[in-house]
């Protein structure tokens, strides 16, 4: 049966949104075969030009992989293919360093009144929450507290220690991560990340503010942290405009 699109924004915009739903609804789940260019060209009523161009972007966004000769893909992302887009710490030689975590805490409550607005929860609406830190090698990079939506990631608590990080979290139940933003301040360290991150109360260190969205929108994760460098790691950082993700 033959799907038509409106004309109220462009027709390649629209086909891409249908495509991202079916993805975050689980119909199509990570690894399965999407139908061809012209079989899509087909369902929607569309040139093969709008569907490739909205495949195009799909691709870029790491949602899609295309193999030669065999079809297209939903992606089925390892952790580590994940980690690299929502982080920005890099090693001396300008790759992404190894990261382990460590929970330190993992409680469910109902949510606060600011994480309830962050994360635009209801009243009464649970949370779980994450105290953790991440290290490079035995070295301490962050201290972090993480909350994320009950409903969203409904792992019991033992398990829910296991993938305390969120490509791993999201990865267990399910759930496919979109865009994020992170907000980077410098601030003195408080005793508590001091004691974390092995350095002197006080000290100025990076701090940060995350929101990370689920492909349809949804908030999956507000994560607030300190952060200390070791000698010769950076921060990455993209500039510019990625000509392939423009509307």
């Amino acid at each position: 049966m033959r799907t038509r699109l409106l004309a109220s924004k462009p027709l390649y915009i629209q086909l891409r949104e249908k495509l991202i739903d079916r993805i975050a609804s689980g119909e199509w789940k990570g690894g399965d075969a999407i139908p061809n260019e012209i079989e899509l060209a087909r369902i929607y009523g569309l040139s093969s030009g709008t569907v490739r161009k909205a495949l195009n972007w799909m691709e870029a966004a790491k949602l899609l992989v295309r193999q030669q000769g065999r079809g297209t893909f939903v992606c089925d992302r390892s952790d580590a293919d994940t980690a690299e887009l929502y982080v920005r710490v890099r090693a001396p030689d300008g790759h992404l360093p190894k990261l382990r975590c460590e929970c330190a805490s993992v409680e469910v409550a109902p949510a606060h009144a600011d994480e309830r607005a962050i994360l635009d929860l209801p009243a009464g609406a649970e949370v779980r929450r994450i105290r953790q830190t991440y290290f490079i090698g035995d070295t301490p990079l962050s201290w972090v507290r993480s909350t994320v939506p009950l409903d969203l990631f409904p792992l019991p608590i033992d398990e829910a220690k296991e993938y305390c990080a969120l490509p791993q979290l999201a990865k267990r139940c399910g759930v496919i991560l979109g865009k994020g933003e992170e907000r980077l301040r410098f601030a003195a360290a408080d005793a508590e990340a001091a004691e974390r991150l092995k350095c002197t109360p006080g000290e100025m260190l990076a701090t940060y503010e995350r929101r990370v969205n689920t492909i349809d929108g949804r908030v999956a994760e507000w994560k607030r942290g300190f952060e200390k460098l070791p000698e010769g790691y950076y921060y990455s950082v993209p500039l510019g405009v990625d000509t392939q993700s423009l509307d």
